[in-house]
């Protein structure tokens, strides 16, 4: 059995993907998994995603490639349906709540020493809060302009990734789906 701290990895897909996505930039999930997990036991990794109900064939498949891509990989897929607004836009909804409630849930039952959250979410506050009260270690991966001020005040500066450092070493240097 290994002495390295078990992990156990929360992404938080829609609040990432709209950063790298102002950037123009391919952005590689793999290679962001494999940063956050150096040095420690790697026990699951969590991809919560809001789906668009709407999307037809071209633009579906793409996606549901993309997540069959990540589910070969190891990731467990946790999807959500994006709500559809009276004007015609579209919400994410519920993403946070779920994946609080599954970090949460793993944390009382002892399944990771560090929960890693990619997401700079002020919303998560509350949650994070509740995880150190449980002595439960938590590390913040994000980019660095929309990292909550309100994560950064608990947690340890030490404790937080921030993917622009690695941007050269996560874009995607080929199509894979």
């Amino acid at each position: 059995m290994s002495n390295l701290e078990r992990i156990m990895i929360f992404i938080d897909h829609n609040n990432i993907f709209h950063e790298y996505s102002k950037m123009k930039i391919s952005f590689d999930y793999i290679k962001l998994v494999n940063l956050i997990k150096d040095k420690f036991n790697l026990v699951k990794i969590n991809f919560y995603i809001g789906i668009d109900p709407t999307l037809f064939s071209p633009k579906r498949n793409r996606q549901e490639r993309f997540l069959y891509f990540l589910k070969k990989q190891g990731f467990i897929i946790k999807r959500i349906p994006l709500k559809i607004l009276p004007d015609g836009r579209k919400q994410e909804k519920g993403i946070d709540v779920l994946l609080s409630i599954d970090i949460l849930k793993y944390g009382y039952e002892n399944k990771y020493d560090i929960g890693a959250l990619v997401s700079g979410d002020g919303d998560y506050e509350p949650l994070l809060k509740v995880l150190l009260s449980m002595n439960k270690k938590v590390h913040i991966c994000s980019f660095r302009k929309p990292l909550s001020y309100r994560i950064k005040k608990i947690i340890d500066p030490k404790d937080i990734i921030y993917i622009d450092n690695y941007l050269s070493h996560l874009i995607r240097s080929k199509k894979i789906f």
